[in-house]
Parts: C-alpha cells; sequence; structure tokens
C-alpha cells in the first residue's frame, strides 16, 4: 500500500546513519564485534521446524513493524525515548532482530554501549538474511519459561499442537517472552500474561484480523475473546 510504502522509506531515512555505521563497523570494527555477526550468521543454521508456526503470533507482539525496517526500528526508538522522558515509563523497542542477536551473544548489559551495538549488528545480520528466517532462528532458541526454551520445548508443553493453535492462542504464548512461565506457576504471573494478552488485542486488532482474514478486524476485542482468553490461560 501507499501508505507503508512512504512509512518504509521514511523509517529507511532514519535508518541511514545506522546503516552508515553498521558497515563501518563491519570493515573497521573490533575483532569482538565481527565474531559476534559471524556468531548469529552461524545461529542461523539451527532452526526449528516448528517455530515458523509462531512466526505471525511473533511479529503482531514484538514488532509490528518487521516487514517495514532495516533491523531496528527508529519510529520505535523515538517512542520509548518521548515515553520515558515525558512519562517516566521505560518500554523496549528492540527489533526481532535485535532480540535474536541479543539471545545468541547472550549480552544482556543495561548500558548505551551494548544497545548500540546490539542495533549495529542487527542490521547486518539483517542485511544478509532473510527476516522470516532471523524470526525463526530467534523462536528456535528463546526463552519462554522454566522447561520452555525454544519453540519445540514450548510446543511439548502445550496440549496442543502450534498447527492447530488460533493466532489467538499463540499470540498468548509469545506473551511469555515478556512474562517467562515460572517453576511454579502464580496469579501474579497469570495476570501479567492475560494482561498482556488483553492489550495485544486492543492494539494490534487490524494486524490480527488481517491475519485472520477478518475484514471487520474491530470485532476481535469482543466478550468472546475474553472468555477465549480465559480458557487459553489456562492451558499454558
Amino acid at each position: 500500500m501507499a501508505k507503508n510504502t512512504i512509512l518504509r522509506v521514511f523509517i529507511a531515512l532514519l535508518t541511514t546513519p545506522y546503516v552508515a555505521a553498521s558497515r563501518l563497523a563491519c570493515k573497521f570494527g573490533h575483532e569482538a564485534f565481527k565474531a559476534d555477526i559471524e556468531r548469529c550468521s552461524k545461529a542461523m543454521e539451527v532452526i526449528s521446524d516448528r517455530a515458523k508456526y509462531l512466526y505471525p503470533a511473533l511479529v503482531i507482539a514484538e514488532d509490528h513493524r518487521n516487514n517495514l525496517h532495516l533491523g531496528i526500528d527508529p519510529l520505535g526508538i523515538i517512542s520509548a525515548s518521548l515515553g520515558t522522558l515525558f512519562r517516566g515509563k521505560r518500554r523496549g523497542a528492540s527489533t526481532i532482530e535485535q532480540q535474536f542477536v541479543r539471545v545468541v551473544t547472550a549480552r544482556y548489559e543495561r548500558s548505551v554501549r551494548r544497545k548500540v551495538r546490539e542495533q549495529l549488528i542487527a542490521i547486518e545480520i539483517c542485511r544478509r538474511h532473510d527476516k522470516s528466517k532471523i524470526a525463526e532462528a530467534y523462536l528456535s532458541r528463546a526463552f519462554f519459561g522454566s522447561q520452555q526454551e525454544g519453540a519445540e520445548q514450548l510446543e511439548k508443553s502445550c496440549s496442543t499442537s502450534f498447527e492447530d493453535m488460533s493466532l489467538s492462542h499463540l499470540i498468548l504464548l509469545t506473551a511469555q517472552l515478556k512474562y517467562p512461565k515460572p517453576l511454579i506457576v502464580n496469579g501474579e504471573w497469570q495476570q501479567k500474561v492475560n494482561d498482556r494478552w488483553i492489550h495485544l488485542h486492543q492494539v494490534r486488532r487490524f494486524e490480527i484480523g488481517a491475519m485472520n482474514g477478518n475484514a471487520t478486524a474491530q470485532r476481535l476485542y469482543h466478550s468472546a475473546h475474553i472468555t477465549e482468553q480465559v480458557e487459553l490461560r489456562n492451558r499454558i
């Protein structure tokens, strides 16, 4: 669509300085930086065939502009920065590519240096590999909770295979990326996952409707879905 084309160009323009920095770092950067890029590329060789079923839900839950950006989402970064500055609310702006880099390199320290480094690597990985495959590689090793590391372990802990789950159910499972399942399930964790599920259905109802082939996407957030949410919660 024309709107997406304009948005894609705008995002690309905002990302240009990052892309230039990424290319320079790849050519002249520290060996450790280059080694992490190669480590991420190597990780792309190990992808579970179960991960592809979670991919649409992952995009909705974690990175709804994934098909528009080049590995980082400058609009998300600006929005998160403004939220922190004016409302004092911290929220993430990491793309799927950045989350993949973080998991593979196992760098979780809270610092601007680590964040920028992660962004530059994510841009390079996005340049080298297909976005859907990066997402699947991430899902193959992402931490969903206790004894649920990667898509295969997650599916084994469910009573239904991914193929037979609704998009709504898969979105509920991806909420565990933000709130991993504890060893002993408690009401507080269930409430957080439930609230995340409800929030995503509110703010991403049109994207969910489009993936469901539903032209009247605004009807998604009705009481029937709240009932389904309560039922799905008990299956986790």
